[in-house]
């Protein structure tokens, strides 16, 4: 079973876009988020909620369409 899984996951900024941006983190497995200053471990992190498209999945609630999740909380 995933604790967290995104697909798809895609948000515009003024300078870049992330697009189509998919992971998934395993209930009982450690994981990390690997990458050079700058390169955008945060920014994705963060992207989640507030992303214009895409999948999110939280435990049991599967949700597709990421702006209207951000709606609700």
């Amino acid at each position: 079973m995933n604790v967290l899984g995104i697909k798809n996951l895609c948000k515009a900024y003024p300078s870049f876009a992330l697009q189509n941006v998919s992971f998934s983190l395993e209930q009982g497995k450690i994981t990390g988020f690997i990458g050079r200053n700058g390169a955008g471990k945060s920014t994705t992190l963060k992207s989640i909620f507030p992303a214009d498209d895409g999948r999110f999945q939280f435990f049991a609630f599967d949700h597709s369409g990421l702006p209207q999740v951000r709606a609700q909380l």
